[in-house]
């Protein structure tokens, strides 16, 4: 058994386990296909503003032409789309204005390879716009010599000006190569984000395949948790059954299977078969036991009988003739309650019923077992109450012995005076001394009759209480354990409940039970 426990878990463990990692790889593929498609939303940003870098470098131009503004700004115009096109290639911190702090700066990435074809024409007319720059600036500079020393390693393009002035003669050359960089600017742009559009939908496709897998996974896991649940659902209520004593249960169905439940399953149903056929084979020697042993004791009763009326005055051989025949009725009905247990758990009792005043009935009883205790030991009073809940005045009548009205029952008067015999000996039986009270209650609300029998005696061990009313349930040395259980069903083939219960001041103990009453004119 622990050797399938641990085969279960381990099938279990394995699932779980796949489930956990498709969550997890669900969760790092989605974080990073959105850190690139941040990245590229970062370059873009950055590829995008070289369109206004490139527009301001235009209007500096024009107006230096127009004497507006220095060389300076237009050369501060010129670092700034410098600046951005190096970091588009290289990546880094990048503040995203030149007033934001350092804690507002952009990480880039470094632009991919992918790319470099459009960055390249994007420099290169950068170059060309640096180099009319330079010849501006070489209009305020009677050596000639570049002031910018960050462009000493930059290819120096030919140029078909002769002196500065004539720059400004020709502006459509300089729109013309500020064009070309914005539209390889916007080329890059177009191309990074048609990259990042197939990178949402890759995002979106991976979400949906590892949706689907999580889906799969954890269906397979239910089926696998129901495969396994529900054969053991009917292994725990069919043990229940089992615990009642009920060994005619069905098999547990689809047990033929070589997993650890099936398994479990097919050996579950071939203890219940055995059992089944075990306690078949009790019953068989126990009723064929008792026939055999009714048999002889007939004639022991007869000649007991004859021999305590025939022994005159003599006083030895009466109480002698007694004690055998006594002894022989007690016999006697220790056989008849094995017959009867075995009669209904054969489903084989019938009730012959009629009108029974109940109280009566149990005024003979009792009559039978004041006897019983005079001739034991016991120091015990037996008291018989009635009380009417809920009469005409709306309170609760308690009379005493023959002052009692009739209650009428419709039951099996031989079976119900079984019950009261069984109830009451069983009293009797743990109370040493004390009173055993029987109160009788006419309920008129519930139309339904209720008997209460409480003693002083020793009170029901708690671990007794399950099987109290189970066959063999309560382990007596002096009676067979069947009278609780012969009780039991024979008050609910009338229709009656049954129960038991610990005093509350924690001396002795009360069984009651409920019948369905008669009016006087039914």
């Amino acid at each position: 058994m622990r050797f399938l426990k641990d085969k279960i878990i381990f099938k279990l463990a394995i699932l779980i386990a796949i489930e956990v990692l498709l969550v997890v790889g669900s969760f790092g593929i989605s974080t990073y296909i959105e850190s690139q498609s941040t990245a590229i939303g970062n370059t873009i940003n950055l590829a995008g503003k070289n369109r206004y870098l490139t527009a301001n470098l235009l209007l500096q131009f024009e107006k230096v032409n127009g004497g507006s503004a220095q060389v300076d700004s237009l050369r501060n115009a010129s670092d700034a789309l410098n600046e951005n096109i190096s970091f588009l290639r290289s990546g880094g911190n990048v503040s995203p204005s030149s007033s934001s702090s350092s804690s507002d700066n952009i990480f880039l990435t470094p632009l991919s390879s992918k790319y470099f074809g459009k960055w390249n024409e994007i420099n290169e007319n950068r170059i060309a716009l640096n180099l009319y720059v330079e010849l501006l600036e070489q209009r305020d500079n009677t050596s000639g010599a570049s002031t910018d020393n960050g462009r000493t390693n930059e290819p120096q393009l030919t140029s078909s000006f002769t002196s500065p002035t004539e720059i400004f003669n020709d502006m459509t050359s300089i729109e013309s190569t500020a064009s070309q960089l914005i539209t390889s600017s916007d080329d890059l742009t177009g191309q990074l984000g048609e990259d990042d559009r197939m990178n949402s939908q890759n995002l979106i496709s991976m979400q949906t395949i590892f949706i689907i897998a999580i889906i799969l996974v954890g269906g397979i896991i239910l089926y696998v948790m129901k495969r396994l649940l529900q054969p053991l659902d009917l292994i725990i209520e069919a043990t229940k059954e089992v615990r009642k004593g009920n060994l005619s249960i069905a098999p547990i169905a689809n047990c033929n299977g070589k997993d650890e439940i099936g398994i479990l399953a097919a050996s579950f149903n071939s203890m219940i078969n055995q059992l089944a056929e075990y306690n078949r084979m009790q019953k068989q020697f126990i009723s064929i036991a008792s026939h055999e042993l009714r048999t002889p004791l007939q004639p022991i009763l007869g000649l007991s009988d004859v021999l305590r009326s025939s022994v005159g005055n003599n006083e030895e051989a009466r109480q002698l003739a007694d004690k055998i025949f006594y002894n022989a009725k007690r016999l006697r009905s220790i056989i008849d309650n094995v017959l009867e247990a075995t009669r209904i758990e054969k489903q084989l009792t019938s009730l012959n019923k009629e009108k029974v005043d109940a109280y009566d009935l149990l005024q003979y009883v009792i009559k039978d077992a004041r006897y019983q205790v005079s001739t034991s030991n016991k120091n015990i009073r037996l008291e018989l109450f009635m009380e009417d809940k809920h009469n005409n005045n709306g309170r609760s009548d308690i009379v005493k012995d023959d002052l009692a009205k009739a209650i009428f029952v419709d039951a099996d008067r031989a079976r119900l005076t079984q019950v009261f015999t069984n109830l009451l000996n069983n009293a009797i039986k743990f109370t040493t001394e004390g009173v055993i009270s029987i109160t009788l209650i006419q309920q008129s609300d519930t139309n339904g009759v209720v008997l209460l029998i409480k003693d002083t005696g020793t009170g029901i061990p708690s671990e007794r209480f399950p099987r109290l009313f189970a066959r063999f349930g309560t382990e007596s040395v002096t009676g067979t354990g069947l009278g609780l259980f012969i009780s039991k069903s024979i008050v609910e083939a009338h229709g009656g409940t049954i129960w038991a219960q610990n005093n509350e001041d924690g001396i002795g103990a009360t069984f009651g039970f409920t019948l369905p009453s008669l009016s006087e004119e039914e």
